[in-house]
């Protein structure tokens, strides 16, 4: 006889269970799921008596529909728990979104024959969800698969053999590979990679690389300065060749030219 771990308490259940309230992966077992729908209920009673009693319809669908998204994960993973698929959980889940919208555009609205067909359309998935309601409450009330199957370990049964593999995830290429630059497989790891121009592999280290054919001359000099053997300009010596009151000799025919003018 396999052994089994023993059933949770409320508060460890309900405590699991918003834990993982966004974990579709995996399975939950029944006590975890009943004590957490019984929590889901008692919060929904207690929020639609408030919703009640202050006279605004309007907001429950606004209430309904983040609480069912918040217990929609223990619900996928009873599922996974007893072996199936969850695909009934998601046509539940989203007949009862689709109904609650009805409701929103069902209170909004002004228009009478508006009213009347949402109205009918949310008679009709009301009887769809009962249906579906009922058939998932059978599946959930099933004790747990013995041993692991394809969506995990079993929390009732730990110590069970496997039934079936493990459901592989999609494939990565990328999945378990170490971060750029580090060892895998037991290569040797190297060191960061050097940069260009840097001494690697025994090679001499030069200094900052010339451009071919050019020869490399220091600092520039500035304009007017004197350079590669031409002769520096001296202003003070052009004022001591012409002297401060002597013209130049084409000023001086300028000059004579006027005086025989006259």
């Amino acid at each position: 006889m396999t052994d089994s771990v023993p059933q949770l308490e409320p508060t460890d259940a309900v405590k699991q269970a918003f834990n993982r309230i966004q974990d579709i992966n995996g399975r939950s077992r029944r006590s975890e799921f009943w004590w957490a729908m019984l929590a889901f209920v008692l919060i929904y009673y207690f929020l639609d008596s408030f919703i009640k009693a202050i006279d605004v319809p309007v907001v429950l669908p606004f209430v309904t529909i983040p609480l069912l998204l918040a217990i929609a994960p223990i619900m996928i993973r009873r599922m996974h728990d007893t072996g199936r698929e969850p695909l009934l959980v998601y046509i539940f889940l989203g007949a009862v979104v689709v109904d609650q919208i009805l409701l929103i555009i069902a209170n909004l609205s002004k228009s009478f024959s508006t009213i009347k067909t949402m109205m009918d359309i949310s008679k009709f998935l009301t009887i769809a969800i009962l249906i579906l309601l009922i058939v998932l409450i059978w599946f959930w009330c099933e004790d747990s698969q013995k041993g692991g199957n394809r969506f995990g370990k079993s929390p009732k049964y730990p110590n069970a053999p496997d039934i079936e593999p493990m459901k592989q995830a999609p494939y990565n290429p990328y999945y378990g590979q170490p971060p750029y630059g580090q060892s895998q497989y037991g290569q040797q790891q190297y060191g960061p990679q050097q940069q260009y121009g840097s001494q690697q592999y025994g090679q001499q280290q030069y200094g900052p690389q010339q451009q071919y054919g050019q020869q490399q001359y220091g600092p520039q000099q500035q304009y007017g300065s004197q350079q590669y053997g031409q002769q520096q300009y001296d202003p003070q010596q052009q004022y001591d060749q012409y002297g401060p009151q002597q013209q130049s000799p084409n000023d001086q025919e300028t000059h004579f030219d006027q005086n025989n003018g006259q």
